[in-house]
């Protein structure tokens, strides 16, 4: 249920990317890991450095996982 949250956080940045680019941009790479931080310290709890460790590993995950679909996609269309 988390990640569809989050999820729904990133599609709104993106999608006010559309009309506000320079917005978007502050908030995908700024706002986006203070959200997260904010969010799982909100849900799960635990002390401030637990869930900056948590948040820092899972943006690692995330983007490594991302990057890896694109590829795939771009395997795929050849």
């Amino acid at each position: 249920m988390f990640t569809l949250h989050f999820h729904a956080w990133l599609f709104l940045v993106l999608c006010l990317g559309l009309v506000l680019p320079t917005v978007s941009a502050w908030l995908f790479f700024a706002g986006t890991p203070i959200y997260l931080w904010l969010a799982q310290r909100r849900v799960y709890g635990g002390g401030k450095l637990a869930v900056a460790l948590r948040t820092l590993g899972l943006l690692l995950i995330y983007t490594v996982l991302v990057c890896l679909g694109m590829a795939l996609l771009v395997l795929a269309s050849l």
